[in-house]
């Protein structure tokens, strides 16, 4: 079963500030590794959407993993085969 992965435009604008972020504290090698790995981590999800469980704290039908000072908050829709990607909140702020 291949799933689809989206990003909302909220999501996309969080990756850009964080990878803006990441660039302008440790350098630019540094952020192309942290978004290359927060793309593969993003990829898995998309390959296996059901590798995380279900937090209902966070609504109805949401999962999220911790990528080293993200969450990354997911959705999946079963009938049209779509994973969607709706927040990248930071791990310092209550989710």
């Amino acid at each position: 079963m291949t799933y689809r992965g989206l990003l909302t435009e909220e999501v996309k604008a969080e990756l850009d500030h964080g990878i803006a972020y990441s660039k302008a504290r440790w350098g630019a090698k540094q952020a192309n590794v942290y978004k290359r790995e927060l793309l593969e981590r993003m990829r898995k999800i998309v390959r296996n959407p059901m590798l995380f469980a279900l937090n209902p704290d966070l609504g109805d039908g949401l999962r999220s993993v911790r990528h080293k000072g993200n969450y990354i908050v997911y959705a999946t829709d079963e009938e049209k085969k779509i994973v969607l990607i709706v927040g990248f909140p930071s791990i310092y702020k209550q989710l």
